[in-house]
């Protein structure tokens, strides 16, 4: 009871703490490139983290390399979030990763054979069901106030089954691997991954860090310290204290406090058509969380 009780309380500080990403992440990437701004946000991320790398002392070996093929599934999830978050409303996006807990019990039981009830399986199909309506929102001529568009919010649900399968493969790693060095490895594999690949951005945005407000810096700064080293840290927590699927409990907490932040920040506002699907989707998940 003690680590269930611990995990959910992990839970509910991720979904207030990562409730912001999205929103912040918009800002942001309006005035940085996709890419350095992966490179940046993830280079303050190991800023945060560095006592824990002078701690863990993660090396490249043989016996890590699950470790960094698995940080590789996350490091995917961030590219495509980043590049989809710019043609869709941070609503949406955050909307979307509800349908984490939903895939994860899939995953679970095709990678950990984990056992899927009847309840289960009709929370899978709701919010399946509630999913596919919101990203299919744009092609219904509902993106007036909050549908985004069907290429920013097809590369979104790519990112969130990417972020299942990551999910699931934390929990046997974790049988080796404390939640810190997981949390470390992902952040290092993402910051070299952008890092090689923005310098391809060089050539389309000459000299684009000249011009770049406080408000921008501000908002790659919360994205990097609390969006990521933070919210990924208790994350990785929530897995080791519960289960992937309670972990992804975060996911359907989260809608509530980024639609608050969109609101104020952005100006975003729901419409009928996505709060139907909204309903379906958290609906399907809370389902699929609930069953034991």
């Amino acid at each position: 009871m003690k680590n269930r009780n611990l995990a959910l309380l992990a839970v509910l500080l991720a979904a207030l703490l990562g409730g912001g990403l999205p929103t912040m992440s918009k800002i942001g990437l309006r005035e940085i490139p996709p890419l350095s701004f992966i490179f940046i946000r993830f280079g303050l991320s190991l800023l945060f983290l560095f006592p824990l790398f002078l701690k863990e002392k993660p090396r490249l070996t043989k016996a890590t390399l699950p470790v960094i093929l698995v940080s590789l599934l996350a490091t995917l999830n961030i590219v495509l979030f980043t590049f989809g978050i710019r043609n869709t409303t941070a609503t949406t996006a955050q909307m979307l990763y509800v349908a984490v807990p939903i895939l994860a019990v899939l995953f679970s039981r095709l990678l950990i054979k984990e056992k899927i009830t009847l309840k289960k399986m009709g929370g899978i199909t709701l919010g399946l069901v509630g999913t596919l309506s919101i990203v299919l929102l744009p092609i219904l001529g509902l993106t007036d106030a909050i549908g985004g568009s069907l290429g920013g919010n097809l590369m979104i649900l790519a990112g969130v089954t990417s972020f299942a399968i990551y999910s699931v493969f934390s929990k046997k790693l974790q049988e080796r691997y404390s939640p810190q060095f997981l949390t470390l490895s992902f952040s290092l594999t993402t910051a070299a991954v952008s890092l090689a690949i923005a310098i391809t951005e060089t050539a389309s945005y000459s000299r684009w860090w000249a011009g770049i407000s406080l408000g921008a810096w501000l908002a790659v700064a919360y994205v990097g310290v609390i969006g990521t080293a933070a919210y990924y840290l208790l994350y990785q927590y929530a897995i080791k204290q519960g289960t992937p699927v309670t972990a992804s409990m975060t996911f359907y907490l989260q809608p509530a406090a980024t639609f608050v932040w969109s609101a104020i920040l952005l100006g975003e506002r729901v419409t009928v058509g996505f709060a139907l699907g909204a309903i379906l989707a958290l609906s399907g998940a809370w389902l699929t969380t609930k069953s034991k």
